[in-house]
C-alpha cells in the first residue's frame, strides 16, 4: 500500500517521495462557485494541500499534512479562488493548528487537523462554510460524492486552477480488503468510474462531499497510487470526529 504523505513543510519533492503523495490526477477544471468551501494551504506562500473551510475562523484538513510541524507562522490559507496565482481570493494567516488526540501518524487513524485562523472581517462574496452531517446522515455503496484540489496532474506539476472529480462511495468491506486490513472504522472509500481521476499529491487535506446537499463527508486521506484503474482511494470519516472538532471550535469561542 501507498500512503499519500504530503508534509505541507516540506514544498520541494524528491520525484522517488513524490510518488506517495496526494494529487487530483485526471480531474476536470471546477470553478471555487461549485466547492465555495474549498481553500488552499500555503507553506511560506507556496501551495501545498487543501482543506475545507467549517467557519469563519475554522478550516478542516489532514493530520498528516503537518507532520511534526505546527508553527502557525508556516503557513497561510487561501479562500475564495479556484485559480492560485492570478492575485484573486483572500490570504489569511494562520493563528494555531490542533491535531486530533487519537491521530496516529502509523495507521493514518482519525486523520483530522483543524486549523484556527486569524480574524477576518468580510470574506470574498464566493466563500461560503462547509456543511457538516450529523451522526444520523450517512453515506451509501454507490453514492455519488465530489472530490477536488489543485494537486498535481499528469504533467507532474500542481495546477494552479482547481481540479476535481466525481466519485462513488466503494464497499467498505471490498476496501478493506484491498488494502489489507489497513482500515479502521474512521475511515470511507471512494472510486472514480472512469479509473483515471484521483486525488494525489498536494489533494491531501481537501474535501469529499454530496453534491446533493453539500455535506461534508470526507477529509482526502490515502490510498494505493495516482489514476490506478478502478483503485478506491481512503478519507478520514468526518462524522467520526464531529465531537472533537465541535469541542475544539466551542473552545475557542466559535460556537
Amino acid at each position: 500500500m501507498m500512503i499519500f504523505h504530503l508534509l505541507c513543510l516540506f514544498t520541494l519533492l524528491s520525484t522517488s517521495f513524490s510518488a506517495k503523495l496526494n494529487r487530483m490526477y485526471g480531474g476536470q477544471e471546477v470553478s471555487i462557485e461549485q466547492v465555495p468551501f474549498q481553500v488552499a494551504i500555503l507553506t511560506n506562500s507556496r501551495f501545498c494541500c487543501g482543506g475545507s473551510l467549517i467557519s469563519w475562523n475554522f478550516v478542516l484538513s489532514a493530520a498528516h499534512n503537518f507532520g511534526d510541524s505546527y508553527n502557525p507562522e508556516h503557513y497561510s490559507v487561501k479562500v475564495g479562488t479556484s485559480v492560485l496565482n492570478d492575485g484573486s481570493g483572500l490570504t489569511i494567516n494562520v493563528k494555531r493548528i490542533i491535531t486530533h488526540h487519537k491521530y496516529n501518524e502509523h495507521k493514518i487513524d482519525y486523520d483530522f487537523a483543524l486549523m484556527q485562523l486569524e480574524d477576518v472581517y468580510e470574506f470574498p462574496k464566493v466563500v461560503q462554510f462547509a456543511r457538516l452531517p450529523s451522526i444520523f446522515d450517512k453515506l451509501f455503496d454507490g453514492d455519488e460524492v465530489f472530490v477536488s484540489g489543485w494537486g498535481m496532474t499528469e504533467t507532474g506539476k500542481s495546477s494552479d486552477v482547481l481540479l476535481g472529480g466525481t466519485a462513488k462511495i466503494f464497499n467498505f468491506e471490498k476496501c478493506y480488503e484491498a488494502n489489507a486490513g489497513f482500515l479502521t472504522s474512521r475511515m470511507i472509500c471512494a472510486v472514480h468510474e472512469n479509473g483515471v481521476t484521483s486525488p494525489c499529491i498536494g489533494d491531501s487535506g481537501g474535501p469529499l462531499f454530496r453534491e446533493s446537499d453539500g455535506l461534508l463527508f470526507g477529509v482526502t486521506s490515502f490510498g494505493d497510487g495516482c489514476g490506478y484503474p478502478k483503485s478506491p482511494d481512503v478519507y478520514a470519516k468526518v462524522t467520526s470526529a464531529l465531537d472533537w472538532i465541535y469541542d475544539v471550535m466551542n473552545y475557542s469561542g466559535d460556537i
